[in-house]
């Protein structure tokens, strides 16, 4: 029951924004590259969050938990990140680990837009 709560609290915040357009030659450099190395040819946290969701829509939860990892060893505060590793610990049954990236993000966005829910879950 909690993991499909926090699953339809936090997906919502899940939904991406459009990413914003790369120079042709850096998309030519990147889309030469295998799937898993591109967002690092990137180098941005941003990019390895919008793999992991894509592999999470995708149903790779396993993939998604890489790509957030990823995410998160180039910026440990990134907040939609924080929510997607703690929504794929949810639906894994790894309610610790959950838990544990809601504290995560609770530090890095006190005030976030999911703060107040991200309480509620740890109230729990």
């Amino acid at each position: 029951m909690v993991a499909s709560f926090a699953v339809s609290v936090l997906a919502p915040v899940l939904v991406r924004p459009a990413a914003p357009a790369m120079p042709s030659e850096a998309v030519a450099h990147v889309s030469a590259l295998p799937e898993w190395l591109a967002p690092r040819a990137a180098g941005t946290a941003r990019d390895w969050t919008a793999l992991g969701l894509d592999r999470y829509d995708s149903g790779d939860l396993e993939g998604a938990r890489d790509a957030i990892a990823n995410a998160l060893a180039l910026d440990p505060r990134q907040g939609q990140a924080l929510l997607l590793l703690a929504t794929i610990h949810y639906r894994q049954g790894r309610k610790i680990e959950a838990r544990a990236a809601l504290r995560r993000y609770l530090a890095a966005a006190p005030k976030g837009e999911l703060a107040a829910e991200a309480r509620s879950l740890l109230a729990h």
